[in-house]
C-alpha cells in the first residue's frame, strides 16, 4: 500500500529564539518611518490597509530564522515574493482574506509567513476541511511569535482593544520543495 498526498493544508507556529539578534522595538519603530514616508511619496495603503515595507536588516533576519527552521522541519524553502506590514490603531482589525488569486493560481503564493512584532489582540485563522466543514484557530498575538501557512486558509486580525500600536510583517512565499 502506497500513500500520495494530494493536498495539504498546513500551519507551523514558533517564536524568535531568545539569542536571536533582532529587536523588536527597532522594527516596531522602522514600520513608523515607514508609515511616514508613505504621504511623502504620495502613496497609500493598499484595500487591506497594508503598505510595502522598505529593507531593513532586522526583517532579513526574522525571514531567515523563519525560513530555515521551516526548511529543516518539512523539508520545504520558502522564496519570498512580497513584504508588506499592517499597523493597527486602537479599534483598528483587518479584513479577512487569504493570497490565493482564484483566476490566477499558478501566480498566486504558496505559503504567508506572520511576524508578529508588536500588540496585542488575535489572529484568526478559517479554513474547510477534507469534509467541507468550516474550521477555525485562534491565535493570540505576542510580540515574536510567527506563523506559517498555506496562502489558501482566510485569515483576519480581531481590534486592537490595546492603545499600544499593533504591527505585524507579512511576506508572501513560493515554495520550492527539497
Amino acid at each position: 500500500m502506497h500513500k500520495k498526498v494530494l493536498s495539504e493544508i498546513s500551519l507551523t507556529s514558533g517564536s524568535l529564539s531568545k539569542n536571536s539578534l533582532v529587536e523588536n522595538d527597532i522594527v516596531h519603530f522602522h514600520f513608523f518611518n515607514d508609515f511616514a514616508l508613505l504621504s511623502l511619496k504620495k502613496k497609500k495603503r493598499n484595500k487591506y490597509n497594508d503598505f510595502e515595507l522598505s529593507y531593513h536588516q532586522h526583517h532579513s533576519w526574522i525571514l531567515d530564522y523563519i525560513r530555515d527552521k521551516f526548511n529543516v522541519q518539512e523539508q520545504i524553502s520558502l522564496i519570498p515574493k512580497t513584504t508588506y506590514g499592517s499597523i493597527h490603531f486602537f479599534g483598528e482589525s483587518s479584513l479577512k482574506r487569504n493570497h490565493m488569486d482564484t483566476y490566477d493560481s499558478k501566480h498566486s503564493s504558496d505559503y504567508v509567513v506572520i511576524y508578529m512584532v508588536q500588540g496585542k489582540g488575535d489572529l484568526i485563522l478559517e479554513w474547510k476541511d477534507h469534509r467541507n466543514t468550516q474550521k477555525d484557530l485562534v491565535i493570540p498575538i505576542i510580540g515574536g511569535k510567527y506563523v506559517v501557512f498555506s496562502a489558501n486558509i482566510d485569515y483576519f486580525f480581531t481590534p486592537n482593544k490595546s492603545t499600544d500600536i499593533r504591527t505585524i510583517i507579512t511576506w508572501n512565499c513560493d515554495i520550492i520543495k527539497q
